[in-house]
Order: structure tokens, then C-alpha cells, then sequence
């Protein structure tokens, strides 16, 4: 800066950049912040509020170097030495002039230079004793047994301080393993900061998902008086200390807060709060920063020291991982509520395809039972009047469980309402005198009404496999058309569990199946069978989770137990299925539901 040559080779920055640096003499985590002015090749001119002495090591943002447009994602240390330090005399503050020597990170003499400290986490400049430093610090008029009590007496206290940093951990662990609650753990560990490192308070503060800024999610003060800092937002422009953390994943300490250029977009929060230094610890999770820990002081003279810096990020790490974990946990139970809430919207909404009432004639009673497995379910009932006076009975089970099987079900069973006749397209019927319908009628059944309606079977069948045969569902169906008037009931079995007729001595018949299961092939053939009731007769049919239902030690309850059910006079058709329901919950007992249940039941009175 003496020559005139050299005075032609500084650089006027347009604006007046921030650059940040550490006097690793003092402190390796403690950062400071200057106005650079100017700068040549060899020698830096700037404004600072810090003393800086020749023979230290400074670290320079990189940012200083790089383009505008990419100054934000450029930070990164540089390395230099100082050669020279010069203060100027200035109206608005004190100026440096500096002449630096540049370091190559990666260099030895960088990590332990020739002015013979360390720049490691947890160690102390040469000369200065430390609990976490080198023994060798000795007195040379010093006798050699005084010494030997010395180092005893430094290898006790640096073993105390130890168990005592072990005991912090553990009180940590401890904290942040006993649950799952995001806000309990963050509260814990802000109480256990603010004991363990004597800080005024402690915030913890996650990152947006822009990386704009941080916001306090906990926070906990010493002083009953200090105003809750929860849901404060800490912007990162102008924040080059909590930037600087984020980017690089590196502790900072940052003293005299409320002017150090570094926190210049945050100094009126701290000079309300009355905060000198502060320590700003990375969260980090699976290699990247996902929050921040801050740790203030308020005594002007307190910086926080290396050995301090290096337990405190221990520290983070466990709370960084129990954050993640949390926050995991968070978000699944999230969206096992949603899916909850959904579930619950689509069992409501299944609720409404079953009947809500039942079909009312005299000398007949008609009764159902259901349990879904899960919320939603494959199996589906419907009983309906048809034209002619004729009942509709339906009984059937989708291939799956769940969301799909419900859908599934919900098709089937509008389809066969509309197939049967039980409902109309614009006041017209939907099937008459179909030709093409693979049926065979059994020469007893001679109802034409009873005919058409359970041709839906097999229309519906065609259009299932032809339409959805991309979904591999299928259904096994159960449907039969009872005439009120004589008893006669023309069914087709699809591939369904046999339903039974039961007369006053017991089990009289089984209805086998007619065919297979609904939506496997196209033009399958079903063939239409007839059975009278008689007066006392019960008709009663039921899904395979009747015979499937597993108690809690894995066995099924089968036909074997069901069939002494049947075998039982039964006065109703109510009071049959309360008999299989209450022997299937003692069968069941406390295990988990395998299959939905569904049994539906027919009685004609005696006297009919």
C-alpha cells in the first residue's frame, strides 16, 4: 500500500460486500464481520469493528469472489494469513489495511501452521491450557514431581469434565428417546441447552422448505420474564451467519450480535433480547442441514469456546436424528389419519349401497348381518322388490378386501339391480326377452318373471369380464328371486359358499352352485334352479369369513361348528343368525377380524 504502483492495482467494490472471518488464534468457530472496500492481489482493505493482529489466520467467505448472481450459494472458506495489519484512521469506524498471504486448505501448514496452534474442533490455541487440550504444558523452574501433580491434577479434572459431558449425553438420549412427540422432545432438549451450557435460553429453529428462513418450533428460557420466542421467523437474507450455517453445515459463533455485520438483518431481535454472542449449531439429517440450535449469551464478556462448540454438536446430532425420526413419525401418522378419514368417507359412502330397509311381506321375515374386516368391504348383500310382487336376494364377495373390493362391489351390485329390472333407464326396462344371455332354465322353473331377473347374472358376468377384465376381479353371487305368494325361489349360484334350507328338524338341503364365479369368462353359461320353502322353512346363506373366521390361535371355525348351528330348531330367521353370531365371537374372542362377514336369512312363517 506504500508504493504508487500498488495503490493503482486496488480494486473499488461497487457496493460494499460483507465478508466473514475467523481469528483462529482465539477461537476457531467465532466468526466476525467487516465491509471489504478493496482489494488488490496481494492485500485487502476494509472496515471492521475488530481488532485484527499481524501473524493470524483469517478465513474469508468465498462468496466475496464470486459472481452476483451466485454470491448466495457460494459460500465456502478461504484460507489466508495475515501478513500485515495496518489500522486507518476513518470518520465512520476504524479501517484496516491488510497484506495476506493465501492458503491452500489442504495444506498441512494450514491445519497446524508455523505459529503452532491447532485448528481442530476441541483444541485450543498453543499456549493456552485447556481440559480438552495437549498435558504438555509445563513450567520449566517447575520441580519434576510438582509437575507430575499438575498433570494428575488436569487429567482429573479433563476425566470429570468428561464423565460430565457423558452424563449430558445420556440425559440427552434419554430425552429424546422416551417419545415420538416432535414439540416434547424440542422443549426437552432446549431445557437440557440451557442447564448444560449456562445459555440465557435456547431456540431450535427448522428450515423452510425454500431455505428463506428459519422458524423457532421450541424454545425455552431461564428466565421466567423472557418473552416466548416459539414461531419466531429468522430471515436469511442479511443473516450471513445463519446462512453460512446452512450451507456449509458448520457451527458458528458470532459475537457482539447486535452490530456484527453477519447478523445485520437480526440485530434489532437481539438488542431487545439483550443478547451478545451467540452459537448457532447445525441440525443435520441424512447429510443435510434441516434446522438450526441457538444458544445466546448476555454477558457481553462470554464467548463460547471451542470445547463447548464440540459437545454441542454432539449433542445436535442426536437431536437431529430424533427430530427426522419425529418428523417421520409425524408425517405417517398424518397420512394415516387422512387415509383414516378417507376410509371412513368410503365406508359411509358403502353404508348408503346396502338397503336401508328391508322388503316387508306378510307371512316372511328377512334378516341380515354384516361386519366389515376393515373399514370398507368386498362382501355386499341387497334384498329388493322386482315387478310381479317378486324379492330380490343377493348375496355376495369380491375377490379382495379393502378400498378396490369395495368399488368392485359397489359395480356388482348396481349392475345386477339394473339387469334385473328392479330399476329402469328412462322409465323403460333394461331387460326383457334377451336372446343372447347364456342361461339354462331347469324345467321346473317356469316364472318368466323369475327367468329375466336372474338373467342379470349373466349379464352382468359379460360385462364385468368384457368391460374390467383388466382389473382381475371377480365375485362369487348368491341370487335368488323368491315368490312371496307359493315360496318358490329360482336362484343361481355363482361359484358362491351353498346357502341351506332348514325345517323344523333340522338341515334339509343345500343349494350347490350353478355355475362358477362372476367376471372370470365372457358367454358363461349359468343354469337357474327352483326350491319351494315351506311353512317354518329358513333359508339362510353366508360368505366364506363365517367358515374362515380365526380365533386367536389361528384355527378356523369351519363347517364343523356351523352345522350343529343349523341343525338347531330355530324360531326366526333373526334368532338363527344371533346363534351363529354369538358362537362366532366366542370363537374369535380378542383376535383381529380376518374377513368381512356377512350372512343374510329367510324365514316363511308356519302359518303362511
Amino acid at each position: 500500500m506504500q508504493g504508487k504502483t500498488e495503490r493503482r492495482a486496488w480494486k473499488r467494490y461497487e457496493t460494499e460486500a460483507d465478508i466473514m472471518y475467523a481469528r483462529y488464534l482465539e477461537n476457531p468457530y467465532c466468526y466476525y464481520g467487516a465491509q471489504i472496500l478493496n482489494r488488490c492481489e496481494n492485500g485487502f482493505y476494509f472496515e471492521s469493528r475488530y481488532a485484527l493482529q499481524p501473524g493470524a489466520y483469517i478465513c474469508f467467505n468465498k462468496a466475496i469472489y464470486a459472481s452476483t448472481s451466485r454470491r448466495s450459494k457460494a459460500y465456502g472458506l478461504l484460507p489466508v494469513a495475515v501478513k500485515w495489519c495496518k489500522e486507518i484512521a476513518a470518520e465512520n469506524g476504524k479501517h484496516y489495511g491488510m497484506g495476506v498471504k493465501y492458503l491452500d486448505s489442504t495444506d498441512p501448514n494450514w491445519q497446524n501452521g508455523s505459529t503452532g496452534f491447532a485448528v481442530g474442533a476441541g483444541q485450543s490455541p498453543a499456549g493456552s491450557p485447556s481440559r480438552a487440550g495437549d498435558l504438555q504444558f509445563f513450567n520449566g523452574g517447575m520441580k519434576w514431581y510438582d509437575r507430575i501433580i499438575t498433570d494428575l491434577e488436569q487429567a482429573k479434572e479433563i476425566a470429570l469434565s468428561r464423565a460430565d459431558d457423558l452424563a449430558t449425553l445420556n440425559r440427552f438420549a434419554l430425552a429424546v428417546s422416551s417419545t415420538l412427540d416432535l414439540q416434547d422432545i424440542l422443549l426437552a432438549i432446549c431445557k437440557e441447552m440451557v442447564k448444560k451450557f449456562n445459555a440465557r435460553n435456547t431456540g431450535i429453529g427448522l428450515l423452510d422448505a425454500d431455505k428463506s428462513k428459519i422458524t423457532l418450533v421450541a424454545f425455552y428460557s431461564a428466565s421466567p420474564d423472557e418473552k416466548d420466542a416459539t414461531g419466531l421467523e429468522i430471515p436469511l437474507g442479511g443473516n450471513a451467519s445463519t446462512h453460512y450455517v446452512i450451507e456449509t453445515g458448520q457451527t458458528i459463533v458470532v459475537p457482539d450480535v447486535q452490530h456484527n455485520p453477519i447478523t445485520r438483518s437480526i440485530h434489532d431481535v437481539f438488542t431487545e433480547r439483550g443478547t451478545h454472542c451467540v452459537m448457532i449449531v447445525p441440525l443435520l439429517a441424512r447429510g443435510e442441514v434441516i434446522g438450526t440450535i441457538g444458544l445466546p449469551t448476555s454477558d457481553p464478556d462470554r464467548i463460547f469456546s471451542p470445547v463447548e462448540v464440540a459437545l454441542a454438536q454432539t449433542i445436535a446430532g442426536q437431536i437431529a436424528s430424533a427430530i427426522s425420526n419425529a418428523q417421520l413419525h409425524a408425517e405417517t401418522q398424518k397420512a394415516k389419519e387422512l387415509a383414516e378419514r378417507d376410509l371412513e368417507a368410503g365406508r359411509r359412502l358403502q353404508t348408503g349401497f346396502f338397503p336401508e330397509t328391508l322388503p316387508v311381506k306378510p307371512g316372511w321375515e328377512i334378516a341380515t348381518h354384516f361386519e366389515a374386516a376393515r373399514q370398507v368391504a368386498g362382501d355386499f348383500y341387497d334384498a329388493f322388490e322386482l315387478p310381479g310382487g317378486m324379492i330380490g336376494l343377493v348375496l355376495g364377495d369380491v375377490c379382495d378386501k379393502g378400498v378396490g373390493a369395495a368399488l368392485i362391489m359397489a359395480l356388482f351390485r348396481s349392475i345386477i339391480r339394473i339387469f334385473s329390472g328392479q330399476m329402469g333407464l328412462h322409465g323403460l326396462p333394461v331387460v326383457q326377452d334377451e336372446p343372447g344371455v347364456c342361461i339354462e332354465v331347469d324345467s321346473s322353473v317356469t316364472n318368466v318373471a323369475q327367468i329375466n331377473a336372474l338373467k342379470s347374472v349373466a349379464l352382468t358376468n359379460d360385462y364385468i369380464a368384457k368391460q374390467h377384465d383388466r382389473m382381475n376381479m371377480f365375485a362369487t353371487l348368491f341370487f335368488g328371486v323368491l315368490d312371496p305368494a307359493n315360496g318358490l325361489l329360482a336362484y343361481i349360484n355363482g361359484g358362491h359358499e351353498p346357502p341351506f334350507i332348514i325345517g323344523d328338524s333340522g338341515l334339509k338341503q343345500k343349494l350347490d352352485t350353478t355355475g362358477i364365479a362372476l367376471g372370470f369368462v365372457p358367454n358363461t353359461k349359468f343354469k337357474i334352479k327352483q326350491i319351494r320353502l315351506e311353512p317354518g322353512d329358513i333359508l339362510v346363506a353366508f360368505t366364506d369369513g363365517v367358515l374362515e373366521a380365526l380365533s386367536p390361535s389361528g384355527e378356523m371355525f369351519t363347517k364343523d361348528r356351523l352345522m350343529p348351528l343349523l341343525d338347531e330348531p330355530a324360531t326366526s330367521a333373526s334368532g338363527l343368525l344371533e346363534r351363529i353370531r354369538d358362537e362366532l365371537q366366542a370363537h374369535v374372542n380378542d383376535a383381529k377380524q380376518a374377513d368381512d362377514i356377512t350372512m343374510v336369512a329367510v324365514q316363511r312363517s308356519i302359518d303362511s
